[in-house]
């Protein structure tokens, strides 16, 4: 009984921790795009004060 409740801790363990690393990394991919339109805008602001130029729209990656 000892065996079995070891064993599924370590899966528990090795399951929430794999899937720490699934959340972070799909987190990272979904706020790329706010994250790059953001360093462009900061680079916009601080190289000029004309605002009359777009920034770059993210392309559609699907």
């Amino acid at each position: 009984m000892i065996s079995v409740l070891i064993v599924t801790a370590i899966l528990m363990l090795f399951g929430i921790t794999l899937g720490g690393y699934f959340i972070t990394l799909s987190a990272k991919q979904i706020t790329q795009p706010l994250a790059n339109l953001s360093k462009a805008a900061q680079a916009e602001s601080a190289r000029s004060a004309d605002y009359a130029n777009p920034l770059p729209a993210p392309q559609n990656a699907r």
